[in-house]
């Protein structure tokens, strides 16, 4: 082994070491479960036993935009779970509305995909939330949509829409740096994220 991997693990193992003696001095803080999930990865807990070893401004800005992003992932997910609770809630009411007068209505298939009922599209739905790598390609983003009902919402947003839901929702960047990347206000940024979510929203909702 070389002496750089050897020197490159022996700090690795201090910043581990570092967390953990962190984790075991401060157990109250580690209940939290925002913080729990933070520091399921790997990455996140080298970053915070790094700035408890050798505490610094930049490690400090480094792990507050990590834990930024972490938390506007974290954020969108129970949204879209919540998208997904009242769908649900939706879908149930009127089945129950429905079933008497049509009792197989809720086995026919969705749209043309014959192989995909109502209950498999909530199924789809909630395999979005949970996605494949980043990437910053909203073609890319859309071809993993596997629901064709939101494959096809996502269609009628613009360009621009399309763009900075994909850099929001799959790639996690911040508003404030998406309008550094696009060159306009981190205002219109927000506005367009918010108009293109609820414009998916009323679609979805509205598709049942």
């Amino acid at each position: 082994m070389s002496s750089d991997v050897r020197a490159a693990n022996c700090s690795l193992s201090n910043e581990i070491r570092c967390f953990l003696e962190f984790k075991l001095n401060h157990p109250n803080l580690f209940k939290n479960n925002i913080l729990k999930k933070f520091f399921e990865s790997s990455y996140h807990i080298a970053l915070f036993g790094r700035l408890i070893c050798n505490p610094s401004p930049e490690l400090e800005d480094e792990l507050d935009l990590a834990f930024r992003k972490f938390l506007f992932c974290f954020r969108f997910k129970k949204y879209l779970f919540s998208l997904i609770k009242y769908a649900n809630i939706d879908y149930h009411r009127k089945r129950r509305k429905y079933e008497q007068r049509y009792p197989l209505t809720f086995d026919a298939p969705v749209g043309e995909d014959e192989a995909q009922c109502f209950g498999d599209y909530l199924l789809s739905l909630a395999r979005q939330a949970d996605m494949d790598d980043p990437t910053f390609d909203p073609n890319h983003f859309q071809s993993r949509l596997e629901n064709p009902e939101l494959y096809a919402i996502f269609s009628e947003l613009t360009y621009k829409q399309r763009v900075v839901i994909t850099l929001s929702y799959s790639a996690c960047i911040m508003d404030t740096e998406i309008s550094t990347l696009l060159k306009v206000s981190q205002q219109a940024i927000t506005k367009t994220r918010h108009t293109a979510l609820k414009k998916m929203r009323s679609s979805l909702l509205g598709a049942k």
